[in-house]
């Protein structure tokens, strides 16, 4: 983008927004209007510095699901397709093996993830467990001419094979498996081998003695269209607990990142992990991948055609589960990991009542 040469003029009132925005997200404000440089802001030297270093925990996830695909061609009389007790479909097909077409295709999911432990062989990544969702079977019917959808089947999808992946520092992607998961609290583990391109173990703490309050900001991560960012967030708490919302400029592929806080000293805390980004879903015709762009649909490309669905984001909102539900699901997740031959340090899990007691009384 071309920067202006000529000087800009900005209304006094945008000037004093921006001030005002600069002191509430530094956290410098102190009495008189003065700053207290001594104090850590979300922009202070130090606290970048820590971000910088976060990010090397984190990572993008994936999943690539492969389907064997049947589409089905039809006999027409009088332009409708014709009841037959004995075929797969209920309606007669094409003779000569003309009537069910196999491809295969594959469906490509995307998230993010925080590299949680490591050791010289196993690495763990903690994210969202719907990132990783995708239907065993897959059915498609043609519409009627009420405008409704027909029992006449268009292509049936059955899913063949599931691949997870790990992206590391340098995006390249990394083999993974699933260790644990639940669909419930929406949380999952992935594990991959350990290398040196993965990232570093998340350095700072995990914080399980309080959840975000009314206006907290807190940084972001997310990996949307393979891309690491990171983004700004204000907290709302929920009605239910466990999970709260900040507002932020989120997107599909944050979910499973990680939503950081600062602490007095600087450093930072993990609060929590990205569960949903709201979207509306939008579904269109999607025209055969070998049709040349411009060209007109035929009759013979009716049956390589698939109706699509897409989410498109509502708003900047995004749904947090808490370090509470985190604490929970690691916890019961341990076995799991146990048979994986990996232990997770105890600074992983919500303190007990006798780590408590030792804080409180030195």
């Amino acid at each position: 983008m071309n920067k202006l040469l000529h000087r800009q003029y900005y209304p006094p009132f945008i000037i004093v927004i921006v001030l005002l925005t600069a002191q509430i997200f530094t956290g410098c404000s102190g009495s008189g209007g003065e700053l207290k440089q001594e104090q850590f802001g979300f922009n202070s030297p130090v606290v970048l510095k820590n971000l910088r270093t976060a990010a090397a925990s984190v990572v993008g996830v994936s999943v690539t699901a492969t389907y064997r695909v049947e589409t089905f061609r039809y006999e027409l009389q009088n332009g409708k397709a014709i009841p037959d007790t004995t075929s797969p479909t209920g309606y007669k097909l094409l003779p000569r093996g003309k009537g069910i077409i196999f491809s295969e295709e594959e469906r490509i999911m995307q998230g993010c993830g925080t590299l949680i432990y490591k050791d010289e062989k196993n690495s763990i990544i903690l994210t969202c467990q719907h990132v990783f969702s995708s239907p065993d079977t897959i059915l498609s019917y043609y519409m009627g001419e009420d405008g409704k959808l027909s029992d006449i089947l268009s292509y049936r999808s059955v899913k063949s094979r599931t691949q997870y992946y790990i992206i590391d520092q340098f995006d390249m992607a990394n083999h993974a498996s699933m260790v644990y998961s639940n669909l419930r609290v929406d949380l999952a583990l992935l594990k991959t081998g350990t290398t040196l391109n993965l990232g570093q173990q998340f350095p700072f703490s995990y914080t399980y003695e309080h959840e975000p309050d009314w206006g907290d900001p807190v940084y972001i991560f997310g990996y949307p269209k393979s891309s690491k960012q990171v983004t700004l967030g204000i907290v709302s708490p929920l009605s239910y607990a466990g999970n709260y919302i900040v507002d932020g400029a989120t997107r599909p592929g944050f979910s499973g990142g990680a939503v950081l806080g600062v602490r007095t000293d600087g450093n930072l805390e993990f609060l929590g992990l990205i569960r949903a980004v709201p979207a509306v879903k939008l579904r269109y015709i999607s025209p055969p991948p070998d049709l040349p762009k411009g060209a007109p649909l035929i009759e013979e490309d009716l049956p390589k055609t698939r109706v699509e669905e897409e989410n498109l984001p509502e708003g900047n909102a995004a749904y947090v589960v808490s370090m509470k539900k985190i604490g929970i699901f690691l916890e019961e997740a341990a076995p799991s990991l146990l048979r994986e031959h990996v232990t997770l340090p105890p600074s992983l899990f919500p303190p007990t009542e006798e780590k408590k007691s030792e804080s409180e009384h030195p």
